[in-house]
């Protein structure tokens, strides 16, 4: 036996106390009784008739030592050890999209909790508990807890995910577990089925439940109005019929049925009539099944709250305006030199063949011909060059591999440019190069040390015969595809994948809201940023407090199967039948023996104080 509290055991000091209280205290008591001869006539009767016997006196003493003695042993919470009654036991909990469906009631998860706890509370005292929860990343919820209650409390906190299921990470962890302990047993509570287990046992929480679910929404304008296509799917009957509706920013339903097979997908297609533009669409399926999480998909409109407003600085703006509007950028404004007054609230400045005193810095900055007068642009003039070649020096094409410079010179054959004359630059930021001549950028694209995007043309176009080339449109919507960057590069997700977030110029923060009500902050330190989407339902992207955008992030297709199927799920090795010590927990018991000590003494007490005397 061991004690939790020893120092409780300091009670006992008052055994010999009592003792000697006993001891020195007065046989005698007074006691106010009737004179009537009747009285003591009885009384002198009763002495010499029934004297109390000397262990009755000593009754009183005997319980309030053992009320002392239970006292002490309470307070220290004496423990008893049980040598080979206490095992380990690892739990590799589902945590998966389809453990949310419900049989109406409860979901999977839920039922395998509940088959955890009941484990967990039937096992000895002193077991030792690991809780492994599986998606597609793998979290150890506790590992190596002894004490029942605190296991259980956290078990209580553990939540389901949405994401698929990779148990190789928890396998490798019950692996670890079992190696040092073959007498470890280990649980799989899952909703998938295997076909067989070695030195696993298998609790599936599946049921009997069935599940539409509806996949690869998309969309298109027509003539006629928004188009929408989609795929609906069953699991879990042979077949049925299930009704898609469909509305665009909150107006009304678009409907169609249509009769589903098991495990195929059936195309569905709607139209929304009068549609040419929207802020979202809902396509839903109007039916009860066992999990929402994939009854509903919403598509959001990327460019929305976008700003597509451009000021052009130019003597000679022909060539560059006349590509902007052909490209679908109306939203322009054309000042001389001579009126531009640092005009500010434009997500484009384009200077051409002049400097500013100021670079702007609420928007994106292209510099055509630059003089070098420009501070904070990342880079210096170092010479004009005229070259002397016959009709101009060619072009080189960039040959990066970066992400950047692909999309920078995206559809450009880079064949057959040339010019006469360029500003040779120093760069002292990482600009990223689109053309050069011998290895001298004369077309590079970044961002500014005021960390807004920029745009160099180290030349004249006129002085080019690239605005009359093939690659000049292609080239011009490259760029403003840069400068204008989609915050969100897409509005669908499904969970695991990773959002990416573009920071706009002169960003002060980035709120994301998540479905289930979690927020947190993007980090402002490049042009942008990323993070996972591990619920299922619409993210909130805040902008400065003030620019809101959406995002909607399904559940994985696999996961909407009632009855998924695996292979066989094992760990190497024997397994063994031996124990560790447990524990017995006689805390109650000294409770219970304690009031019943205490309820006898009151007995005794009251009985001599009204009968004996």
């Amino acid at each position: 036996m061991t004690f939790l509290y020893p120092l409780g055991l300091l009670g006992l000091i008052g055994v010999p106390i009592i003792i000697v209280i006993y001891l020195i205290k007065s046989k005698y008591a007074e006691q106010t009784v009737s004179s009537t001869y009747l009285w003591e006539l009885s009384e002198r009767f009763m002495n010499k008739k029934k004297r109390r016997p000397p262990l009755v006196s000593l009754i009183s003493l005997i319980l309030q030592l053992l009320t002392v003695i239970l006292v002490s042993l309470a307070i220290a919470h004496p423990i008893i050890t049980v040598p080979g009654s206490a095992r380990e036991y690892t739990f590799i909990l589902d945590a998966s999209g389809s453990m949310n469906i419900s049989d109406g009631e409860t979901t999977r998860f839920e039922r395998g909790k509940v088959r955890i706890a009941e484990l967990i509370g039937a096992s000895a005292d002193g077991s030792i508990y690991t809780l492994v929860q599986v998606g597609s990343v793998t979290t150890t919820a506790f590992e190596g807890i002894d004490n029942k209650e605190l296991a259980l409390e956290l078990l209580e906190n553990v939540k389901p995910g949405y994401d698929v299921y990779d148990k190789t990470d928890a396998l490798g962890i019950a692996q670890e577990r079992f190696t040092e302990n073959p007498g470890t047993l280990t649980y799989l509570v899952t909703d998938t089925d295997y076909g067989e287990c070695e030195n696993i046992t298998l609790i599936n929480t599946s049921l009997t439940e069935v599940n539409y679910s509806l996949t690869d929404v998309e969309y298109s304008f027509t003539e006629s109005g928004l188009s929408l296509g989609a795929n609906v799917a069953l699991f879990g009957k042979d077949s049925g019929t299930v009704t898609v509706s469909a509305s665009a920013d909150g107006g009304d339903d678009v409907k169609v049925s249509v009769n589903v097979a098991s495990g195929e997908k059936t195309a569905v297609s709607l139209l929304i009539p009068g549609i040419k533009a929207f802020d979202n669409v809902a396509v839903s399926l109007d039916t009860e099944d066992a999990m929402s999480l994939d009854n509903t998909c919403i598509l959001y409109d990327t460019k929305s709250n976008s700003v597509y407003n451009v000021l052009l600085v130019s003597d000679r703006p022909f060539f560059i305006e006349a590509a902007i509007l052909n490209l679908g950028y109306r939203n322009i404004t054309v000042l001389s030199p001579k009126e531009y007054t640092n005009q500010t609230g434009y997500g484009l400045y384009i200077f051409d063949s002049m400097s500013p005193t100021a670079a702007p810095t609420d928007g994106t900055v292209w510099l055509i011909n630059p003089d070098g007068k420009l501070d904070n642009t990342g880079f210096g003039v170092r010479d004009y060059v005229k070259i002397d070649e016959d009709g101009g020096g060619e072009l080189e094409l960039t040959k990066s591999s970066s992400t950047v410079a692909k999309s920078l010179a995206r559809d450009i054959s880079g064949k057959g440019v040339y010019l006469s004359e360029y500003t040779r630059c120093g760069l002292y930021r990482n600009f990223t190069t689109v053309l050069s001549y011998q290895e001298n950028p004369v077309l590079f694209a970044g961002t500014n040390t005021s960390g807004s995007r920029e745009v160099v043309f180290a030349f004249d176009l006129h002085n080019s015969n690239l605005a009359l080339h093939t690659d000049y449109l292609p080239l011009m919507r490259n760029l403003l595809e840069f400068s204008f960057p989609d915050i969100l590069d897409s509005v669908s997700y499904t969970v695991g994948d990773e959002a990416v977030v573009n920071i706009p110029a002169r960003c002060e923060s980035v709120r994301v809201d998540t479905p289930l009500g979690n927020v947190y902050y993007l980090s402002l330190n490049s042009a942008s940023e990323s993070f996972t989407v591990t619920e299922v339902g619409t993210y909130k992207i805040t902008i400065d407090a003030k620019s809101t955008l959406f995002l909607y992030s399904s559940l994985p297709e696999e996961e909407s199967q009632t009855k998924p199927i695996a292979d066989t799920m094992s760990l190497q090795g024997e397994a063994s039948d031996i124990g560790h010590d447990g524990r017995f927990d006689t805390l109650i018991v000294v409770f219970i023996l304690l009031a019943l000590v205490f309820s006898a003494d009151w007995m005794v007490y009251c009985y001599e104080k009204y009968q004996l005397r």
